[in-house]
């Protein structure tokens, strides 16, 4: 038996909606790196019990997480900080950077995240894209 201080944390971003759900206390998370808002807002929803609000919040990490996880980690995430401005997507061998189809989906899904979730991201790829629709209106 454990003491009510102790905390149990999943290490699958995928099921980590459905853990924290049944009681878990959070997630180790790689996704997190990438969209730090949005994975807290999903795990503060799901506490709160808006069930609704943490689904809909899950679906875009689920949606990262599968791209993320494409490739041996960590050449997915550190494509996607670089894209958002935080840092190089260079690794040392015996890694290499994800291939062009897995960038592209990367990219695609940060596009997206920015669109729908920009309050939630973080580095400059989402500041520039705010920028450009503050101009356009």
């Amino acid at each position: 038996m454990v003491g009510t201080d102790f905390g149990l944390l999943s290490g699958d971003d995928a099921s980590a909606l459905a853990f924290i759900t049944h009681g878990g206390n959070g997630c180790s998370s790689v996704t997190s790196h990438v969209e730090p808002g949005l994975c807290r807002s999903m795990y503060l929803a799901c506490k709160r019990g808006e069930v609704g609000a943490a689904q809909t919040l899950a679906s875009m990490v689920a949606r990262l997480t599968a791209v993320l996880f494409r490739e041996t980690n960590p050449t997915p995430v550190k494509y996607a900080l670089s894209l958002l401005g935080v840092m190089s997507p260079r690794v040392r061998l015996p890694l290499v950077e994800p291939a062009d189809g897995t960038r592209d989906e990367i990219a695609a899904m940060i596009a997206d995240a920015c669109d729908g979730y920009p309050e939630y991201m973080i580095g400059k790829m989402c500041e520039s894209a705010q920028s450009r629709r503050a101009v356009a209106v």
